[in-house]
């Protein structure tokens, strides 16, 4: 009895395993650019770059952590994953705001 359980699991775990590995890989979020500088200043994102910036000392005092609009990708400063929005309220896609971990920044694109 024991032998026919695992004659059949077996092979359902071989298979099984393999197809989540697989799925896993699919799910993931695209990596759609990277965040460069010795204080992680510089975002580039599809060619275009973004400098990092204080929404209070730059006269943007409107937007604050709760205006982080549409998640749009993950983007790689050395071993570090971040997570980069959109910013709710920008028409023009100016902004970016970047996450990693408990600590986010604004950035704006360069002119």
């Amino acid at each position: 009895m024991l032998w026919r359980r695992l004659a059949v699991l077996f092979p359902l775990c071989i298979l099984l395993v393999p197809a989540s590995l697989s799925l896993g890989f699919r799910l993931r979020p695209p990596v759609i650019g990277a965040v460069t500088g010795a204080e992680a200043e510089v975002l580039v994102t599809g060619g275009v770059r973004y400098l990092a910036v204080d929404p209070a000392e730059n006269g943007m005092g409107a937007y604050s952590y709760a205006d982080r609009g549409k998640f749009l990708g993950i983007a790689r400063s050395g071993e570090r994953t971040l997570r980069v929005y959109a910013v709710k309220g920008d028409e023009e896609e100016r902004l970016r705001y970047v996450l990693w971990e408990w600590e986010g920044r604004f950035y704006v694109r360069a002119e």
